[in-house]
């Protein structure tokens, strides 16, 4: 449903909230929720993220950021990341 602007974004992200412009009012939020708990099954992507009812480009997705449309690992960085956690677990 997007960001609501509400004290817990408030406390949660502080100076930074205005990245996550535009904030919805609470009401905006409760809305967005409350669609996509009765919409059906049917007008829904299943995994997406929703904002004003709509599916929206993922930036950041998939197994240790693999797709999505900004931030991606490549197949090689993937595999050096997962031999290191390997490393540090002793494995």
């Amino acid at each position: 449903p997007g960001w609501s602007d509400t004290p817990a974004v408030v406390d949660a992200f502080g100076d930074s909230a205005k990245y996550l412009k535009p904030l919805r009012t609470p009401w905006q939020g409760a809305e967005g929720l409350s669609w996509l708990m009765s919409t059906p099954r049917k007008n829904l992507e299943s995994g997406s993220f929703y904002l004003d009812r709509k599916p929206q480009t993922k930036h950041v997705s998939g197994p240790f950021m693999t797709e999505g449309s900004f931030t991606k690992n490549t197949p090689k960085q993937v595999d050096e990341m997962l031999e290191n956690l390997k490393e540090l677990a002793g494995i």
